[in-house]
């Protein structure tokens, strides 16, 4: 997280750190205990910061949902991918 005497770091104090906790639990209770949930929040977070600085965010808790919700689909495709990989292996 960035310092928050810092621009950026007022920016996430008062725009995406608000929402963690609906955040993390919203992310417990749609996806799988193999998602990590501070992982995929930490890695939304650093996400919606780059993103600020190309342009804009107008909606930071809407695109903080989408990021940590996209993020997490990704460990599950992976994890899947991963698993159909080894029953192909074993010859399932």
């Amino acid at each position: 997280m960035p310092p928050e005497y810092t621009e950026e770091g007022r920016w996430f104090a008062e725009n995406l750190l608000p929402h963690e906790a609906m955040l993390r639990a919203w992310l417990h209770s749609r996806y799988p205990s193999g998602v990590d949930v501070d992982d995929v929040i930490q890695e939304a977070y650093m996400k919606v910061l780059k993103a600020r600085k190309m342009e804009p965010v107008n909606a930071p808790k809407a695109f903080l949902f989408a990021t940590a919700r996209n993020l997490a689909l990704n460990v599950v495709r992976l994890a899947f991918s991963w698993q159909e990989i080894d029953m192909k292996k074993s010859g399932l």
